[in-house]
């Protein structure tokens, strides 16, 4: 059973595998490092240090003209000097052109003598994550204690069927949603819509690749959010997600954005623009939320963030009537769990048959290594969207019944694209080609690539 010690559990074994790699990378040479994209050398500090972020963190000017490293902005590094022990634990803000890098760093941990090594070549590592003390542990801190009859209620224990309330309502929002929106929905994709809306505690929305999931969780958080002036938070494993989720709405209806917010660092913000009155108007990001907005549910909000924001000044009071939980099939039991505490209601929607979450340790218990999704999911508390409109019909039918039953159809028939060529590997005739290369079984196969390059 999960309880508040398996949780517990959960974290120290992500935060002891996140450091038993670190530490793995940070043992090979400084070259090895850069080889596996995993460390810049030759970096140099600008000597200015009058530049603050919305943070009030000093920004750090670097420059590092060999930078082939993997590294994304919102990232934990380390700058330091190898040789002579300088370091500072920072955040990657930003790329600036071919060769300038901007890190901040908390002032009170950037050495006295830091204008020093300004012009010294330094070397920039990720720093190792841990997020037990400024994140889980508030978490933690909130959940009744193991043995406490909550958990063997909880949905995640209990696995009980969704309740449901009269769906005459719920089918005249829909109607109504249809009509506003001149929309035409197919019947598994009306059937999610419906089922959600009148579900009272959970739904979940199973959505094979091309099935239009995003499709439908624009229209239902129109719904919640503009007709049921419901608050809603949408939650995901990522910022990507999490915006890919808000911008549908956004481009469903324009006149949302007003009642959008989406929480997270500035390189994580939302981009799309859609016109609205005449002028282009887009989903506001902040930081965190503003400081007179009140705790609690915020009725006709929705609100676009990561549950890790739930728990820090960011958003720490936050709660929603609804919890929409994107790609809930990639997101682990805890981290899933750290928004369910705040929402009345949860819509999962993802695919278990795709990517699961990612597990950082191999000592993991096998009953958290699996999603909330997956956890739940039965024929009785979950719709699959059942017609792809990406994949042609020779590859819809290898997926259909490899990973769907069957169950998986296509909207498009045959090919509308034809090569004429011999080779099946080059030919659309051909969607579906299986070639045996011996590569050893192992993640990286040399035999692989050159095979794929040679084609």
């Amino acid at each position: 059973m999960i309880d508040r010690n398996s949780i517990a559990n959960f974290f120290d074994l992500e935060a002891e595998g996140a450091r038993e790699r670190w530490e793995e990378l940070m043992s090979q040479p400084l070259s090895e490092r850069v080889r596996r994209r995993k460390a810049i050398s030759d970096v140099c500090l600008a000597p200015d240090f009058d530049h603050y972020s919305d943070d009030n963190n000093l920004l750090l000017q670097l420059t590092a003209k060999n930078n082939i490293s993997d590294f994304k902005e919102g990232e934990g590094m380390v700058l330091h000097d190898e040789q002579y022990g300088f370091r500072i634990e920072c955040t990657l803000e930003s790329f600036v052109g071919d060769d300038g890098i901007v890190a901040s760093a908390y002032p009170p941990k950037v050495p006295g003598n830091i204008a020093d090594y300004c012009g010294r070549p330094l070397v920039l590592d990720k720093d190792v994550v841990d997020l037990r003390k400024n994140v889980y542990y508030n978490f933690l801190s909130a959940l009744p204690a193991a043995g406490d009859s909550y958990w063997s209620n909880m949905l995640l224990n209990s696995k009980r069927q969704p309740s449901f309330g009269s769906g005459k309502a719920s089918e005249r929002l829909l109607k109504s949603a249809e009509e506003i929106l001149k929309l035409s929905l197919l019947p598994r994709q009306r059937e999610a819509v419906l089922r959600s809306l009148n579900a009272n505690d959970y739904y979940l929305i199973q959505g094979p690749p091309g099935t239009g999931k995003s499709f439908v969780l624009g229209i239902i958080m129109y719904v919640e959010l503009m007709l049921m002036h419901h608050s809603v938070m949408v939650v995901a494993p990522n910022h990507m997600a999490i915006n890919n989720a808000m911008q549908q709405l956004l481009k469903m209806m324009p006149v949302s954005h007003k009642y959008m917010l989406k929480v997270g660092q500035r390189y994580n913000a939302p981009v799309l623009k859609v016109e609205y009155c005449g002028r282009e108007v887009g989903i506001e990001n902040v930081q965190r939320l503003p400081r007179n907005m009140p705790d609690g549910v915020v009725d006709n909000m929705l609100f676009g963030l990561t549950p890790h924001a739930l728990y820090t000044s960011r958003a720490r009071n936050l709660m929603c009537d609804t919890l929409i939980v994107d790609e809930a099939g990639q997101m682990t039991l805890p981290h899933t769990m750290m928004a369910m505490w705040r929402a009345d209601k949860v819509i999962f929607a993802g695919d278990h048959r795709q990517l699961p979450p990612i597990i950082g340790s191999e000592k993991m218990p096998e009953e958290l290594r699996e999603s909330a999704f997956g956890t739940l999911i039965s024929k009785r508390n979950c719709t699959m969207l059942d017609t792809t409109f990406r994949l042609c019909q020779g590859i819809c039918d290898f997926v259909s019944e490899l990973f769907y039953g069957g169950e998986l159809m296509t909207s498009v028939r045959g090919g509308m694209l034809r090569l004429v060529c011999d080779d099946p590997l080059l030919s659309y005739g051909s969607p579906v080609v299986m070639h045996q290369v011996d590569g050893g079984g192992t993640h990286e196969s040399d035999a692989e690539s050159e095979f794929v390059a040679g084609t």
